[in-house]
């Protein structure tokens, strides 16, 4: 019966077994006559007591003889003070006694196997690389005859070199060298190895990750390789003398992917805006890309790093981000020629990057991709993604490319830097929202109940007005107009750049989650871009319907992301004159102002009028309803003054007659020698301009010169 041999399981040593006991297993037998069955007991007694108290014709017997007569150590089964026994103990009891057991075979060491119920053990007469040259006995098991084969290196347990047979010097110092230790997939290192006192046979070794891939016995003293896949690995040598191994050290080195320059399909084409922004990574909300000193880059190779700054970092951490057309943007120091570059425009996936003058290249392009965690940004030039190395959260940290992955350090977001830029003026707001004609935008709670945490939605036809006041640097804060609670992103700290971060009412706080950049777009529409993670305030999916929700997500450039906030008239914008009409009017036309932050707005243009008079009375109403870019309605109240039948424009003196004594009471008004009241003024005012000064004085001289002229109808109706 042959076992099967476990080549790394030993098993416990009964000493109530029987003492020299073997059991073969493992390679197939071959005649290999390396020194011949000289053994003593050949063809005698099986399992009789040997001269070295062993049992006869046994593997262990077979050993003691090659021992006592090969290698000459007087040996039994209690050498060295220890009982030897079954085969499988015989590794214990050497190193028990400080005997050498290894996996270097060498001549007249002993060859252990573990395994089985006995084990088994054969004398080593050759060593070629990992061929190893055996006599024995026993094998096939209870043969009980002389055997001798070719094994593997590795397949015993074990050598026992209780006193090898060495016919040339061990070779020591076995060392070996590698042409680079940082290639790209597909490249090739060239080793060179050596020892002394070697016999010119190496066996080398290539590992990745620990695990052996490629092993080759050569008799250079170079040797190249391909690497097609990238790792960490390492290679090591076994040099062989007569019969003796030395390794050598190991060399370690990465084979890193190949990167390739993308076509300009491979860009991810427009996915934010052009303008100007710091870069902020999502290892944290303090940390963000910077660049070397307190100005503006003067040289090319400055290196791109990290920094953690309080709020946000200084201008000159600013970086413009200009699409160029064709999948990519480059991304350049604010009001510099300096650029983000791939340092030698190299394919390593640890390729640095640093600031460069500013040029076509594609060492100098980049793809800004958008993901649920932030922005990524991809380098034209290798693929690569720009990575802060190893994750660190320390200012000064590298930035480099690296292949894609999951972690915080590959994600980025572009926070808006506009100190100048002012487009609305402080002031309450509907803000109306493109996703539908009357989508606005909206509060949960009940109107005049709003508490912290109330949600932001959309709804159709809301009267919710917002008051948006100006923050400095760039930024706006937006309140609920009635509660004074501020519009805000939700931020948990650790996923605050994850898409869709819902939107909702807070107290006011300095944190940037509450502050907002306003851009207006091109077709007159606005921007709300967060300060906190750069996203835009936008309307779920672009549905219109009531109670849609409202939150923050990246840059998609579609009516979810456009707003209309029209300012909303209140009753200190308008102003509307008292008028004076004829005693037979019927109708009234007063004169109406409405003035916004000192801007005059156009009538029915910015705004309507509606007129309700009661003549008779002397009482009007005008009612002012905003259009446009204004809405809200505001009503005011107005007094009609009636002019007697008998008197006309012109008449400003009220004696019934048009005449140049009307002029003289124009002009006296007009040099405050004497002061018309108010139905006077209404007379004197003869071209109808809704003021009295020299130009009626002269209308009324014209007309009574019977030149072309007409006083003031449009005064009455």
């Amino acid at each position: 019966v042959v076992l099967v041999l476990s080549l790394f399981t030993a098993l416990p040593f009964s000493a109530a077994a029987a003492e020299n006991k073997t059991e073969e297993v493992g390679a197939s037998v071959e005649s290999d006559e390396v020194g011949g069955d000289d053994y003593p007991y050949s063809g005698g007694a099986i399992d009789a007591v040997d001269q070295w108290k062993l049992y006869t014709r046994e593997c262990t017997s077979f050993c003691a003889w090659r021992l006592n007569n090969n290698n000459g150590v007087n040996f039994t089964n209690w050498y060295g003070g220890v009982q030897w026994g079954d085969a499988g103990n015989w590794g214990y009891a050497a190193q028990s006694i400080n005997i050498t057991v290894d996996s270097n075979p060498a001549i007249g060491s002993i060859a252990w196997w573990t395994g089985g119920q006995y084990g088994h053990v054969a004398w080593v007469s050759g060593v070629n690389g990992d061929d190893v040259f055996i006599e024995e006995y026993n094998v096939p098991a209870y043969s009980y005859n002389y055997n001798s084969r070719t094994i593997n290196r590795w397949s015993p347990s074990g050598y026992i070199h209780i006193k090898d047979i060495n016919s040339d010097p061990t070779p020591t110092n076995a060392w070996i060298s590698a042409s680079s230790t940082n290639i790209l997939a597909g490249e090739s290192i060239v080793f060179s190895f050596g020892a002394e006192n070697g016999n010119g046979l190496y066996t080398i070794g290539i590992d990745k990750g620990g695990v052996r891939i490629y092993t080759t016995d050569t008799w250079n003293d170079t040797f190249s390789y391909t690497f097609n896949e990238s790792g960490d690995y390492s290679a090591y040598i076994t040099a062989y003398g007569n019969g003796t191994l030395s390794d050598s050290n190991r060399v370690y080195f990465t084979v890193q992917p190949k990167g390739h320059t993308m076509s300009e399909s491979e860009g991810a084409g427009r996915t934010i805006p052009d303008g100007d922004y710091w870069i902020c990574s999502r290892i944290a909300q303090d940390f963000f890309i910077d660049l070397p000193g307190d100005n503006i880059v003067s040289g090319d190779g400055a290196n791109v790093s990290t920094w953690s700054w309080n709020d946000t970092p200084k201008k000159y951490d600013v970086f413009h981000i200009e699409y160029l057309n064709n999948g990519f943007y480059r991304i350049s120091q604010l009001n510099s020629n300096m650029s983000m570059d791939i340092e030698y425009g190299s394919l390593y996936r640890d390729a640095n990057i640093h600031m460069w003058t500013k040029h076509d290249g594609v060492s100098q392009q980049w793809s800004i991709e958008g993901s649920d965690k932030g922005y990524k940004i991809r380098s034209r030039c290798n693929a690569f993604y720009m990575d802060i190395d190893k994750g660190t959260h320390e200012g000064g940290t590298n930035v480099h490319v690296w292949e894609s992955h999951n972690g915080d350090w590959q994600y980025y977001s572009f926070i808006p830097y506009n100190p100048n830029e002012r487009p609305l003026a402080d002031g309450v707001y509907r803000i109306d929202s493109a996703v539908g004609n009357t989508c606005n935008l909206d509060v949960s709670s009940v109107p005049g109940d709003y508490v912290e945490n109330s949600n932001v939605q959309i709804w159709n036809n809301s009267n919710e007005h917002f008051k948006i006041e100006y923050a400095g640097n760039g930024y706006y804060r937006v309140y609920e107009a009635t509660s004074m609670l501020a519009v805000e992103i939700i931020n948990d700290d650790i996923s605050y750049l994850d898409n869709n971060k819902n939107v909702r009412l807070n107290k006011k706080n300095n944190s940037r989650e509450q502050f907002w950049a306003i851009k207006q777009n091109t077709d007159g529409s606005f921007a709300f871009i967060n300060k906190l993670s750069g996203y835009y305030l936008d309307v779920y999916e672009g549905l219109a319907a009531d109670g849609t929700n409202v939150h923050a997500h990246p840059y998609n450039g579609t009516n979810a992301q456009r707003w209309k906030p029209r300012r909303v008239l209140s009753d200190d914008m308008v102003t509307v004159k008292d008028i004076v009409a004829a005693s037979n009017a019927t109708s009234v036309n007063p004169s109406v102002t409405v003035k916004v932050d000192n801007k005059t707005l156009t009538k029915n243009t910015d705004y309507s009028v509606e007129i309700t008079a009661d003549i008779a009375d002397g009482k009007g109403i005008a009612l002012i309803t905003g259009n446009g870019d204004y809405c809200g309605s505001i009503t005011k109240e107005f007094s009609i003054s009636i002019i007697p039948p008998k008197h006309e424009i012109g008449d400003t003196n009220l004696d019934g007659r048009i005449d140049i004594r009307d002029v003289t009471a124009i002009q006296r008004h007009i040099a405050e020698l004497e002061f018309l009241a108010e139905v006077q003024l209404a007379l004197a005012d003869t071209n109808g301009d809704r003021k009295v000064d020299i130009t009626d004085a002269t209308h009324l001289q014209m007309y009574l010169a019977e030149y072309d002229v007409v006083l003031g109808q449009q005064m009455i109706s």
